[in-house]
């Protein structure tokens, strides 16, 4: 008995064959030798003599996690890209972006950076000044991945508003919570009370909030949160 092997899978037995000397053949071959690592802003050129590396390597088995580590604990940086320059360099790109919030982890501990975009970035306490909203209540949050929720996203456009027309009230605003599923709760520094809002409405929310506070002259202490939820309504529940 013979074994018959139609043509068309010959050449494809083949071209995977080929294909998987290709890979073999790109990874070792000497063209692909670290001689290169290149570093962006210029301000942190003095970071490449710390960094895990050595010139001559494989290009392709750096010790990626090990090389971007330190330079996210420099003070102000919160996300590294590192891209292959071919044949034979890394390019690492530095970007200084600072958090619009914060956000509390899942374990009630870990504090990450926010952007404005919702991508949860690496954050050090240490070497960054508080003076962020701490966003709570959140789940799945994921170093460099966007929060999936939408009204995150409708929150974090609403406060990047109030932080560019009223950076008074951006500073005031302490905490905002998501763990209710009807509303989002904001507490202000120096304020008794919490304010319930929905995440479409926090820059209306926080606007009225000051109106109310400067014009309605209120016994604080006997107001146990403020109901914004209605429009042109504001409920002082005791």
């Amino acid at each position: 008995m013979s074994l018959r092997v139609r043509r068309p899978y010959v050449y494809l037995l083949a071209a995977g064959i080929l294909l998987g000397a290709g890979l073999v053949s790109f990874r070792y071959l000497a063209a692909f030798q670290l001689e290169e690592v290149s570093i962006a802003p210029e301000q942190f050129e003095r970071k490449l003599e710390r960094l895990p590396v050595t010139m001559g390597t494989n290009l392709f088995s750096l010790p990626v996690d090990r090389t971007l580590q330190d330079l996210l604990e420099e003070k102000k940086v919160l996300r590294v890209d590192l891209d292959y320059a071919l044949p034979d360099g890394v390019a690492i790109q530095i970007n200084e972006v600072a958090p619009l919030a914060l956000a509390l982890g899942g374990d009630g501990c870990r504090l990450y950076g926010l952007d404005a975009l919702g991508y949860v970035y690496h954050f050090n306490a240490d070497r960054h000044a508080p003076d962020y909203p701490l966003v709570t209540g959140l789940t799945g949050c994921r170093m460099y991945e966007r929060i999936k929720s939408s009204r995150v996203h409708l929150t974090l456009q609403q406060l990047e508003q109030i932080k560019h027309d009223d950076a008074d009230m951006y500073l005031a605003i302490a905490t905002i919570d998501f763990s209710r599923d009807e509303c989002i709760t904001v507490y202000l520094d120096g304020v008794p009370f919490q304010v319930m809002t929905y995440a479409g409405k926090l820059y209306r929310s926080m606007m009225q909030t000051k109106i109310f506070l400067s014009g309605f002259n209120p016994e604080l202490d006997k107001i146990e949160a403020l109901d914004l939820r209605s429009d042109g309504l504001i409920i002082a529940v005791k």
